[in-house]
């Protein structure tokens, strides 16, 4: 599924297929709604893993002779290829708060790719709803095809996987001074480079995902970054514990 909990599709013409405007405008992907969380994630091919490269994490300008200007802040993801039998090799997420990812970066199933929201013409909805507008695609200016086995919900209204038992339930615990907070899992050296904020020693974050050696945790005044877990001579950055479940 697109969002870890609950995955909503909110209405008939979130759906694949509806026309709109008295049949005059195509809906080319599906509405997807998070209802337990808010972080877009890199989907799976009917629970199959899969990965691709991002291609596009940008905004057209309104207005713009480019139509995808509808689509306000979106990512594309090229899909490596031979991983599924279909013709799909383009992957979008459209109308997000925030990107997370940036062009060039690889991505696999579950890694968290953006924040879902109303950008683009989505906020002149009425009323507007923060989600994310999921299609996907032979040739990146081609038509959307069927979304469904990459959503991982029907293609119709309703609400669908199964509520988070407790939001808290995986939190990192700082174990360093100064630990950095960065836009993605790489760099020259496990705790440097492009750093956007600090975290402290001994508080708690809640955990979203770990990918080779690095977590994607949130914050209060950021949507959330990746942190090394351990450094280079094995020293312990973040401690990772659950919490409580009801």
């Amino acid at each position: 599924m697109l969002f870890t909990g609950r995955n909503q599709v909110p209405y008939a013409y979130s759906c694949f297929g509806n026309t709109r405007g008295g049949g005059k405008v195509w809906h080319g992907g599906i509405d997807v709604v998070g209802l337990d969380s808010d972080r877009i994630l890199m989907p799976s091919y009917q629970g199959k893993s899969i990965c691709g490269r991002v291609v596009s994490a940008t905004r057209v300008p309104e207005g713009s002779s480019d139509r995808t200007w509808e689509w306000g802040w979106y990512i594309c993801v090229q899909l490596e290829a031979r991983q599924t039998p279909d013709a799909v090799n383009f992957l979008y997420f459209c109308h997000n708060e925030k990107n997370l990812v940036k062009a060039g970066q690889r991505v696999q199933t579950g890694d968290a790719l953006a924040v879902m929201g109303n950008t683009g013409n989505a906020k002149y909805a009425s009323p507007p709803i923060a989600h994310v507008h999921f299609e996907v695609r032979a040739q990146r200016g081609g038509r959307g095809l069927d979304p469904t086995a990459y959503a991982g919900v029907p293609n119709k209204v309703g609400v669908y996987g199964q509520a988070m038992a407790d939001k808290k339930k995986h939190m990192a615990v700082v174990q360093v001074d100064g630990l950095r907070v960065r836009p993605y899992p790489s760099a020259d050296d496990d705790n440097a480079n492009e750093a956007f904020a600090y975290l402290e020693k001994g508080k708690e974050y809640p955990l979203v995902q770990t990918r080779d050696g690095w977590a994607f945790i949130t914050l209060e005044s950021f949507s959330g970054g990746w942190c090394a877990m351990k450094g280079a001579d094995g020293t312990e950055y973040l401690a990772i514990m659950e919490g409580k479940t009801r």
